[in-house]
């Protein structure tokens, strides 16, 4: 099944600082098997940044792992030249995991 998984981060970038990580990070999102349909919203002022992505998993653990492993992969393989990215899931209301109703990934 298709879940829609939104995680909420907070990032040592700030201002331009952030917003320049958007673009390759979002770049390597869209490289990663497994991982559909992504998009990421962002408070530049505060370090917020809120990535969307659909999976194909067998539960909502399952997809919230598979969202977050795509996740991190993404970050590291933007390398050393953005150290100071260090995501953090917000403790309150941190992540949503939403089953849909279509294709799953990769059919």
């Amino acid at each position: 099944m298709n879940y829609r998984v939104t995680l909420r981060l907070f990032t040592n970038a700030r201002g331009d600082d952030l917003d320049a990580h958007l673009g390759p990070l979002y770049e390597e999102l869209l490289g990663l098997h497994g991982i559909e349909d992504p998009d990421l919203a962002a408070n530049v002022e505060v370090g917020k940044v809120e990535a969307m992505m659909v999976v194909d998993a067998e539960d909502e653990l399952d997809a919230l792992e598979q969202a977050v492993a795509g996740f991190r992969t993404a970050v590291h393989a933007l390398g050393d030249t953005h150290k100071d990215l260090h995501p953090q899931l917000v403790p309150k209301d941190a992540v949503s995991v939403v089953a849909e109703d279509r294709e799953p990934v990769g059919a």
